[in-house]
């Protein structure tokens, strides 16, 4: 039977009403809001038109349903249950005690459904709420003290903030239905917003949050020109905006939190702030346009064959292709991007079968891509060679994720929360990932290097050193043999002994049988999906078993935030200075299959016999993640040869 999906526990809703100013709709609101002839191209008719005041098309969307909503006091943020403010915020709500809901709630970011559904409906009921909720705010926004710490001026809400009092104040005026009583509190709102986000203290420049904090300041100081430090901010958003491409996007074009889904965030806005810069005639920092192709090859790469991203770091479920509008000129020029985007359905396949991304630590392996068969059937792996870098970051060095057979087979669990807490601490902790884990404790810093990075005929390698536990030194070599077919060799050794786990976390649904150090894993329909063999090395085994445990916390999958469910985890356990595990894990065409690894120790390394269904070959691997490194496979007639 299928896990049950844990419930978020609704609070208590109050009950509301508000009064509106009425005031009769322009006749065509979609002409009244118009722009001159360059404008942002918008083929997408539920988003209102760009302009000089706004870049994301986050802050011109919007739906009735939300809209609706607010008419009946009701706010509904993402992730959370809806709530009802009688008589209309006090600006100082935190029902529950979550960052998120007040990043999004102080952002204003519910508000865009009313200035949306306005000019979408011509219905003056959603302007005149709209207009409610801007007067209550800026009096509540000028009578408060600068550092609201429930977190109106959280830095990244504050940006977000600023955009969306911008784009409002400036539509509104556009179309005659501002009026003259909140003009000025409206634009001293902006210039409060626009000061506090030049201050150096929310300014956060090394992650995904300075690039919304530089634009906004930008869009302020170019929208409200006659505000006395406009052009000012003008100077600083533009020398910040420069100096965010090295410092949030690294050499290798790869967003610096090591989250797929951010990654995809920042590309995303970048390309929005180019077409926005293109149609205005603003001028952006001339290796702007270079980054976002640096970017797109990491895009290409990370994505798994079904068109979703990996769970690496802080990121959630995600479906680049939602996005394919924006990337229409780069899929002409990248054909390869088209076919990750598109599982394959367009464009080209990609070439390279082992990829590493030397600063973030990232490696891609895929099995070759073979044209009789389906995609989304090929077999990817990413690990993580490298140290945490941002606070989005997890502790998972050395971690794997394994992709086959049309899903994430050995997945990593995911975010959950950024609130801090047992379950933040155990998301962004190492036994949430696919890694050996010391004496059941986190990853505590150190060094983390690749080793080496090869693909050969049929088959790819990585391979890495960690010693990110006081005194250990862990490496590990990943082999994809074949579709369907992985090898994975730890090594961990110290002075003293210690408890080691090698971690595997399985697919939500999963259904696991253990027989010794052989686990055969079955799906929600009974197929066999996954063969986990052990080889024996010499370190006694013992296989731990765990299900959304608690006490500490193991076992749980989250791929939204906030969402959680349980899920299998096992972990080989051995005691001792040291411990060697080959693993053979098979999938597919091999799962269910008779599957047997022996392995052998020679000079400067050891070699790996692999059986598997009709797969038969034998691995040398010497100088594991060390100067020298050299691997070869070889294919044998039979299993016999094993």
């Amino acid at each position: 039977m299928a896990p049950k999906r844990l419930l978020s526990t609704a609070l208590a809703v109050l009950m509301v009403a508000v009064t509106g100013c009425a005031r009769s709709a322009p006749p065509d609101l979609r002409t009244a809001v118009a722009l001159p002839a360059r404008v942002v191209e918008v083929d997408d008719p539920m988003v209102l038109p760009f302009g000089r005041e706004s870049i994301y098309a986050l802050v011109n969307s919007g739906n009735l349903a939300d809209a609706d909503a607010l008419l009946r006091d009701v706010w509904r943020i993402p992730r959370f249950p809806e709530i009802r403010l009688a008589g209309g915020p006090t600006w100082d709500e935190d029902p529950y005690q979550e960052k998120y809901w007040r990043f999004f709630f102080f952002s204003l970011r519910p508000t865009t459904n009313l200035l949306w559904a306005y000019y979408q409906t011509g219905e003056a009921k959603y302007r005149d709420k709209l207009i409610f909720l801007l007067r209550s705010f800026v009096r509540h926004d000028a009578a408060s003290p600068p550092a609201n710490k429930l977190g109106m001026d959280d830095p990244h809400a504050l940006a977000f903030r600023g955009m969306i009092l911008l784009n409002t104040y400036v539509k509104l005026k556009r179309s005659g239905d501002l009026p003259r009583d909140l003009d000025e509190p409206l634009v001293r709102a902006i210039e409060r917003a626009g000061a506090q986000l030049q201050d150096p203290v929310n300014y956060q420049g090394t992650y995904n949050h300075g690039f919304t904090q530089a634009l906004a300041l930008l869009l302020i100081s170019l929208s409200l020109p006659q505000l006395p430090r406009s052009r000012q901010w003008g100077a600083v958003a533009r020398s910040r905006l420069a100096k965010l491409l090295t410092t949030t996007i690294d050499p290798d074009g790869v967003e610096n939190e090591k989250s797929p889904f951010y990654h995809f965030y920042v590309l995303d806005f970048m390309l929005q702030t180019k077409d926005w810069a293109l149609a205005n005639k603003v001028v952006l920092p001339p290796s702007f346009e270079r980054r976002i192709v640096d970017m797109v090859r990491y895009a290409t790469q990370i994505i798994w064959p079904d068109g979703q991203i990996p769970l690496l770091g802080s990121s959630v479920q995600l479906r680049p292709v939602r996005s394919i509008r924006m990337y229409r000129e780069l899929i002409k020029r990248l054909p390869d991007f088209e076919f990750a985007l598109t599982a394959g359905a367009r464009g080209t396949p990609p070439l390279e079968r082992a990829v590493l991304f030397p600063h973030s630590g990232q490696a891609v392996l895929r099995s070759p891509i073979d044209p009789a068969a389906r995609y989304a059937d090929n077999t990817q792996l990413l690990m993580d060679v490298g140290p945490p870098i941002s606070k989005h970051s997890h502790n998972e060095a050395l971690a794997v994720d394994y992709y086959s057979h049309g899903r994430n087979l050995l997945p990593d669990s995911g975010l959950n929360t950024y609130s801090h807490g047992q379950a933040h601490d155990f998301f962004h902790g190492t036994t949430a990932h696919n890694t050996v884990s010391v004496d059941g404790r986190d990853q505590d810093g150190g060094p983390v290097h690749a080793g080496r990075t090869i693909a050969g005929d049929g088959w790819s390698y990585q391979s890495g050193t960690a010693q990110v536990y006081r005194g250990v030194t862990h490496k590990r070599s990943v082999l994809l043999l074949d579709r369907d077919l992985l090898l994975v060799v730890d090594d961990v050794a110290a002075a003293k002994p210690h408890v080691y786990r090698q971690l595997w976390h399985l697919f939500p649904d999963a259904r696991p049988l253990v027989e010794g150090t052989t686990t055969e894993v079955y799906d929600e329909y009974d197929n066999p999906a996954l063969t986990i063999t052990q080889a024996a090395t010499g370190s006694r085994l013992r296989v731990d078993r765990y299900f959304g445990a608690t006490a500490p916390m193991q076992g749980w999958y989250s791929d939204a935030y906030g969402k959680v469910e349980p899920n299998h985890v096992l972990g080989y356990a051995a005691t001792g200075g040291s411990a060697r595990y080959v693993t053979l894990i098979a999938s597919g065409r091999y799962a269910g299959a008779t599957t047997r690894v022996t392995t052998s120790r020679g000079a400067g390394g050891f070699q790996v016999g692999v059986c598997a269904g009709s797969y038969a070959g034998h691995v040398t691997i010497q100088h594991q993640a060390s100067p020298g490194e050299q691997v070869s496979v070889a294919r044998d007639e039979e299993c016999g040869n094993a």
